[in-house]
């Protein structure tokens, strides 16, 4: 029988496959987007060629989601893993979905998130921009998104990886840390053609 305890020690070596888990807690203080009624927000997330999106909850200027998402992280794009782009839409029955602003994280963030170990996460109130300037809500206060990014270890590598997604649970705590409201600082813009899905 051949010894295995090679094969096994380079699988450890090699540490579980990573995955960014989003997930996009809530917006907050939106404008007022229709002229008979108040907004009708969803959120797409956009990261590495993929993009997600959550339900639509209409007439609101506060809307909570709690929806998760999750991303595979290729080792390969490491070193230029590109942007993550959350927008705010203003969901519409008929025509184009209205764009309210976004939230960029820009490639050398994302560079140092996709870093971090399984257990790493990262919570933000981060303040909604359109070309450059803040959103203001109905109530003139700045809107805002809420969500939370989370290094977590990748579906289908739990064999390969045995105690170390305990171990990283345990130091989970360590980890964690909160960065206060931000102003983007740039106007560009992710170019997803219409706008969602109405």
């Amino acid at each position: 029988m051949g010894d295995t305890s090679t094969i096994d020690d380079d699988l450890e070596d090699e540490g579980p496959q990573k995955a960014l888990q989003i997930t996009l807690a809530s917006v907050k203080h939106l404008p007022k987007m229709d002229t008979l009624g108040k907004c009708d927000p969803f959120l797409t997330v956009s990261f590495d060629g993929q993009d997600k999106e959550t339900k639509v909850i209409k007439k609101v200027y506060d809307a909570s989601y709690g929806e998760k998402f999750s991303f595979e992280l290729d080792p390969e794009n490491a070193a230029t893993p590109g942007e993550l782009v959350i927008v705010v839409w203003d969901w519409e029955r008929v025509g184009a979905n209205d764009r309210v602003g976004e939230v960029r994280l820009k490639e050398e963030e994302m560079v140092s998130i996709v870093g971090q170990p399984v257990g790493w996460v990262k919570e933000e109130d981060a303040v909604v921009t359109s070309e450059g300037k803040i959103v203001k809500g109905h109530d003139g206060h700045q809107c805002t998104v809420s969500y939370t990014i989370e290094v977590v270890q990748a579906a289908g590598t739990l064999s390969r990886v045995g105690s170390s997604s305990s171990s990283a649970s345990k130091s989970k705590s360590s980890l964690f840390w909160r960065t206060p409201s931000f102003a983007s600082s740039t106007g560009s813009f992710n170019t997803r053609g219409g706008g969602g899905v109405g």
